[in-house]
């Protein structure tokens, strides 16, 4: 039995239709509600909404749970919405669904852009051949990823990426049908996640995952099942913090001409010159090019 006003510390773990599961240091599993203060128009109002992974101070008064406070944040992603994770694995199957290289430009940007470690994660490998996967993974391998091969259905990479998620806050993003929920699976078979098959007339993933959800690693560490997604936007990120998030690109970027130089033409980039090279790959070169134009445009519609 609760006493009264008991005030506790959790992490939020699913958040849904009002709703919060949350995890308590003695891990118990609550359900909450938010304070009138955290609700549309209340006083903390503007802060946002609480999001799986937020750390929350509650209150149990009235037979319920109440979310009060929310914690400061260490790291925040809009898509997936999940606060205070420190490593995001980005999941691409070699194939069904076809490679999508922009999908996985875009998620290791916005990760980096929100200050997360990355790394990329090859699903499906039991439905390529060695010379697919090492096409998908040379972009990467050049510009310095860490990297895991993995197949659900054989066992491949499995342990490598267990040990990838020991001890962390993770988050699994990439595009529906990749396989994520499978990984998730075979990482730790209690999870029993609902997995999906691909869509034979559009050959694209349909969604399994509703919602994101942290789940306990048996090992140590929470894992973040999220939704997959078709799109997803640069948001409120400046074309100036674009460059940054490449990490093949910033280890040439001190040798530009040009501190402020963006990489997209001025006389002395030594970024274009690495290109050149081969020793940053042309096409995901080109992608960034495509993006700063993207970030470019919405940045002078927000002013």
């Amino acid at each position: 039995m609760f006493l009264t006003s008991a005030v506790v510390t959790g992490q939020v773990l699913r958040a849904v239709g009002g709703f919060y599961r949350i995890a308590l240091a003695d891990d118990t599993i609550v359900e909450a509600r938010l304070s009138g203060r955290l609700r549309p128009g209340g006083a903390k109002d503007q802060q946002g909404p609480v999001l799986a992974g937020d750390q929350v101070i509650l209150e149990h008064s009235s037979a319920m749970w109440l979310i009060t406070d929310v914690m400061p944040r260490n790291t925040e992603l809009r898509r997936p919405p999940i606060a205070n994770v420190d490593l995001c694995v980005v999941v691409q199957s070699v194939r069904a669904p076809t490679p999508n290289m922009d999908m996985i430009d875009r998620i290791l940007i916005q990760a980096s852009h929100a200050g997360l470690d990355t790394m990329l994660c090859i699903s499906k490998a039991d439905l390529g051949d060695e010379e697919s996967i090492a096409a998908l993974l040379r972009p990467y391998e050049i510009a310095g990823y860490p990297h895991v091969i993995t197949s659900a259905i054989s066992g491949l990479g499995i342990d490598e990426l267990a040990r990838a998620l020991k001890g962390r806050i993770s988050t699994l993003a990439g595009a529906s049908g990749v396989g994520k929920s499978r990984l998730l699976n075979a990482v730790c078979p209690d999870f029993n996640r609902a997995v999906g098959e691909i869509s034979k007339r559009a050959v694209r993933g349909r969604h399994t995952t509703r919602q994101v959800e942290l789940l306990k690693l048996p090992f140590g560490g929470w894992i973040a099942d999220t939704p997959g997604f078709s799109t997803l936007s640069f948001g409120d990120m400046t074309l100036r913090e674009l460059p940054a998030t490449y990490p093949d690109f910033t280890r040439y970027a001190a040798q530009c001409r040009f501190a402020s130089c963006l990489h997209r033409g001025e006389p002395g980039c030594a970024v274009q010159h690495a290109v050149e090279e081969g020793r940053i790959d042309s096409g995901r070169y080109q992608r960034y090019l495509r993006f700063a134009e993207e970030v470019e445009e919405l940045e002078a519609r927000r002013y």
